[in-house]
This record gives C-alpha cells, structure tokens and sequence, in this order.
C-alpha cells in the first residue's frame, strides 16, 4: 500500500454511530489515505434486535462491493455481533478475496473472517478496529497509525513480542501458523466445515471479560472436540479482569499436554491491543526468563 491508496470501511456485524464514522473519515484522510464506507448510502445504525449495522444482505452484500473495489485493504470497522450470520454469504467473498489478495483487518466478531482467510490460505490482521479506539474525547491513534505503518511497509514482515514470566507458563518451543482470536467465536464454529484447522498451529486466544465458568465451559468444549490435541503451542491475551483464575484453569486444563504455554500477550479487548498477523509463521519460545513470540510474513 502507499499514500493516497483507497481503505475500504466495512461494517459486517455491530452498529457504528454516526460520529465514529466521521471521526475515522477524518482520521485516514489526516494519514494520507483515501476512506470507502461500505455500504455508501446507511449510516451503520440499523436499529434492529441484535443493532446490526444492516439487515442481513446488506451487510453482506457491503462487504461483497468491498472485496471486489480497487481499495487496498478492509477495514472492519468494529465487531460485537453479526457475521456468523452471514456465513455462507462472507465465504464467497474471502474466496474472491483469495483471487486477489488486499488486507482484512479487525478482531472480536471479526475472529469469524480471520477463520475463513486462514482456511482461504490468506495472512489477515487481528487488530485494532475505528469505533474502538477513536472518540472525540481523546482520539487513541497509535493502534490504527502502527496497523497502517505495518501496510505500507515492504518486503517480508516481521513481528516480535516479549512477554513476562509466569509461574503457570509452559516452558518449551514450537512453530506453526498462528491462528485463534475470540474464544467465544472459536467456540460456536466447533463441529462445522468453519472450525479453523488447529494441528501444528499455534494459537492464541482472548476474551472480553466473560465469567470464569463459561471461559473454563469453552476450554473444555474446544478441547473434548480435539481442538489442542495437536497444538504447537499456546498464547493467551487479556481475557478477564482478574487474569490469575484464568491462568490457573489452563494450568490445570492442559497439564498433561507437551507443548509450551504463554501468558500475558498485549491482544484482545483492552487499551494496548496489539496487531496479530493471523495466518502467518510463528516461533514461540517460553523459558524461565518469559516468552518470545516471533512472526514473519
């Protein structure tokens, strides 16, 4: 991607007010690139039961019109709930997508996208999303201007990430795509032809403060489903506001298993959510002295 490229906005799930979506117009504007909301003509604030963005097909039919625009990449611009609706619909555009490869980018909700452009053979972006991290208040740019950073860099890219010790890590090394995202998404695909493969991946999870039971209810789902038979290796972001439980429930979970464990990754639904380049190479290493994740692309 360059300056002046074209970004297309997209919202496949949750509502956005009509003041978020000014405020990103201006933003990317400001960083020299070009916005395209899609759909054109709605505000994204279809007031229905679930307060989706728009009704079904038009939501999916936005985000179809953005895979097929001449923008560089697609920006969700937030989750909360939607897409799994949409399934067989969104499915279709990722494997146009996959014919002419531009960047997709979001997380929570959006985990469901990451599942198919992984399934696709793309490398997709579990990052920082508009209505997230923009308010008229204090406008937090950093998150979105180092995702841009990141588009526009060229050759092969890297990421690394230096976590802390805990006493409920695994020590070990392993290799593999790094693949996962919102527990919960992860959790309601188990069982259909859009569960995402997890042998010899490395996965990282997050969760948005659900109650310790029903995180430790998932686990156990995704793993009686065979989900971490085959794993690589484990990497945990924010997923409570008490971490310590969490960390002990998986501690406990996964004793048995051979690959490493870390804990303490900077993704999810919290302030400093970093970029995840989900689909691409990881090489995770845990030790006494913390953890390194390192990905390239």
């Amino acid at each position: 991607m360059r300056l002046g490229d074209s970004i297309a906005l997209v919202a496949p799930a949750g509502a956005v007010k009509p003041e978020k979506i000014q405020l990103t117009a201006h933003f990317f504007k400001n960083a020299g690139f070009k916005p395209c909301f899609f759909p054109s003509n709605t505000s994204f604030s279809y007031q229905d039961f679930y307060e989706f963005s728009a009704p079904d097909e038009i939501r999916a039919e936005a985000f179809k019109e953005a895979v097929l625009s001449d923008c560089k990449a697609i920006w969700c611009l937030r989750g909360g709930y939607g897409c799994i609706r949409l399934a067989n619909q969104l499915e279709e555009s990722i494997k146009e997508l996959a014919l002419n490869p531009k960047w997709l980018i979001g997380f929570s909700d959006i985990t469901f996208l990451h599942g198919l452009a992984q399934k696709h053979g793309l490398v997709s972006l579990h990052a920082a999303m508009p209505n997230a991290v923009l308010s008229s208040d204090t406008p937090a740019q950093n998150l979105l201007s180092s995702t841009l950073d990141w588009l526009t860099s060229e050759g092969i890219r890297e990421q690394e990430y230096t976590l802390k010790p805990f006493t409920e890590n695994k020590l070990g090394f392993g290799s593999g795509s790094l693949v996962g995202g919102n527990l919960s998404l992860l959790a309601s695909v188990l069982g259909t032809r859009f569960q995402m493969n997890y042998a010899n991946k490395i996965l990282f999870l997050e969760e948005v403060d659900e109650p310790y039971y029903k995180i430790d209810r998932m686990l156990h789902q995704m793993k009686f489903a065979g989900c971490f038979e085959l794993l690589a290796g484990l990497v945990v972001g924010h997923m409570a506001q008490r971490e310590e439980p969490v960390r002990k429930l998986m501690q406990e979970l996964f004793v048995a298993d051979t690959w490493p464990i870390a804990f303490g990754l900077s993704v999810g639904h919290i302030a400093q959510n970093e970029l995840i380049p989900h689909g691409a190479k990881a090489y995770l290493e845990v030790n006494h002295q913390g953890s390194q994740l390192k990905i390239n692309c």
